[in-house]
């Protein structure tokens, strides 16, 4: 508004140019508004189109790809699941624990793909560090454990080689120890002599071979465990050369306030 010269308000004409100029604007933002909803409405409609014709193809082979895997064979994983289904009924977490329940596998990740339609299978493998047999229903079954004590069936062992020098064996895997494993494997090099084998009875107690000795007697008392694999190299340390060098001798060290010395 202008404000006259005798105080009262006057009106000013507005100018046709700008009338014309609000409603070009106006048009022009519906037709973009427009466009937006076209294009909105185009996009859904495909992903809607593509989820029904793709989402309700069902899977086959060809359409799965697995990563991760270095020696667990794709005709494995698939066999332990039965993934031949439409791909949007497929639920991948209940996929995923069913692998991890089967294979030896530390991690496992599952998605889906509508275009193009497929599944990708993720997996982080347990590598086999040692070999190692066990008994299973009245016979010795071959396998390995990685480097947690987790066992590891023989179908891996094709295309798993350890050095000679540094293949260690337990014989006797059995679960309850996996722990105990773990830790003298990992404790392997302080030991103070070359371990070569770890060795679970039937009633529970380990034993140890190494380069030097026969057999080193841990007994069944998994709470001692740390306790005698720190005495262990201060206490053949200490032993005389010659009964070092014997092949024959047997450490007891089941109770390890009072280590003891066994010939044949």
């Amino acid at each position: 508004m202008d404000v006259a010269t005798n105080g009262n308000s006057s009106l000013r004409p507005v100018k046709s140019s700008e009338i014309k100029n609000a409603n070009h604007r106006t048009i022009q933002s519906n037709l973009i508004n427009c466009w937006r909803l076209f294009i909105y409405l185009s996009l859904g409609g495909i992903i809607s189109i593509l989820l029904i014709k793709n989402g309700w193809e069902k899977v086959n082979q060809q359409m799965i790809l697995i990563s991760g895997n270095d020696y667990i064979s794709k005709d494995k994983i698939l066999n332990s699941i039965d993934i031949e289904l439409p791909l949007i009924t497929i639920n991948p977490k209940y996929f995923e624990s069913v692998l991890l329940q089967d294979l030896p596998i530390k991690a496992v990740k599952i998605n889906r793909s509508i275009l193009p339609p497929g599944i990708h299978i993720e997996i982080l493998e347990r590598i086999p560090v040692a070999y190692a047999t066990r008994n299973s229903f009245g016979r010795k079954e071959k396998g390995m454990i990685d480097y947690d004590g987790y066992w590891i069936p023989s179908f891996a062992s094709n295309n798993i080689n350890f050095k000679k020098d540094k293949a260690v064996i337990i014989d006797g895997w059995v679960e309850s120890h996996q722990k105990s494993i773990a830790h003298i494997f990992r404790e392997r090099y302080t030991l103070g002599s070359p371990l070569q084998e770890i060795i679970i009875s039937p009633n529970g107690e380990i034993s140890l071979s190494t380069k030097d000795f026969k057999l080193i007697h841990l007994g069944s008392n998994q709470y001692l465990l740390k306790e005698q694999i720190n005495l262990l190299p201060y206490l053949i340390d200490s032993l005389p050369e010659e009964i070092k060098n014997s092949k024959e001798i047997t450490i007891d060290i089941k109770d390890p306030t009072r280590p003891k010395l066994l010939t044949k």
